[in-house]
């Protein structure tokens, strides 16, 4: 999950993981997080269409002040 995580998290997102892990004892909380943002890069990468791609690095899943 780690290694998975490196590769498709930005800087922030990813030490927004590496929080996660230390703090939850929950480990499913932590994959549902990881598949949550996975699932946004992916809608993201898919909706660029023809052309050039993204980098799963070039996505970054942020929530508004709303929490939304």
């Amino acid at each position: 999950m780690h290694r998975f995580a490196s590769r498709i998290l930005t800087s922030s997102e990813f030490g927004a993981f590496q929080q996660k892990l230390r703090g939850s004892e929950d480990a499913s909380a932590v994959v549902r997080w990881l598949g949550v943002r996975w699932a946004a890069k992916e809608a993201a990468y898919k909706a660029g269409g023809v052309g050039r791609r993204l980098q799963w690095k070039e996505v970054e899943v942020r929530y508004l002040a709303s929490g939304e």
